[in-house]
């Protein structure tokens, strides 16, 4: 999902603007990413938690990659 369509769902969910939960979304990720950096781990209910040092990785699952 891209940062337009998830900042108009928080909007619509947080009963706020666009422009608001826009500036929202920008806060949270700055927030997780200062943690990271500082070494800390931080939690995003529902997506997970991002831990320093880890890099973020997307595989399908084998069910689905042998498909192809």
């Amino acid at each position: 999902m891209k940062k337009p369509r998830f900042a108009r769902l928080l909007a619509e969910s947080q009963h706020k603007s666009p422009a608001e939960a826009a500036e929202m979304l920008d806060r949270i990720v700055h927030r997780i990413l200062r943690r990271v950096r500082d070494g800390a781990p931080a939690d995003w209910p529902g997506l997970g938690r991002f831990h320093p040092g880890h890099p973020l990785r997307f595989e399908l699952p084998k069910e689905k990659a042998k498909r192809k």
